[in-house]
């Protein structure tokens, strides 16, 4: 019954991450549809999807963690894809502005400091 459950939840996870991954892109390509350069465009995706990568990398390991340690990762992928959606919907409604590029040069440092800090959280815990 744990398999089926742990089986389920990082299957929702991971939906959720590709997800989530996939509406930054769209979102970050829809503000950036004036700009001309290809390698910015490219050097920003890259950048976009940096936080949702690492937490695919951390799922592809994590069978080797304890079964609370995978549900905290479970939870935390979703909580970046729902909360990275949401940011970007939000810009998203704005009325276009210059500095388009704003938020998603600032939202994966953020993911990447709450991801940070959820690390620490796990370690400190053992």
């Amino acid at each position: 019954m744990a398999t089926t459950a742990h089986y389920r939840l990082r299957l929702t996870a991971l939906l959720g991450l590709m997800a989530g991954a996939a509406g930054s892109l769209a979102f970050m390509l829809h503000a950036g549809r004036r700009n001309n350069s290809k390698l910015l465009m490219f050097i920003m995706a890259i950048w976009v999807l940096s936080p949702f990568m690492v937490l695919f990398a951390a799922s592809l390991v994590s069978k080797y963690w304890q079964p609370a340690t995978r549900k905290l990762l479970a939870g935390g992928m979703i909580i970046l894809s729902l909360g990275s959606l949401a940011v970007y919907i939000v810009d998203a409604m704005r009325q276009p502005k210059p500095q388009a590029a704003f938020v998603f040069v600032v939202f994966p440092p953020i993911s990447w400091v709450l991801i940070a800090i959820a690390c620490i959280a796990i370690k400190l815990r053992r």
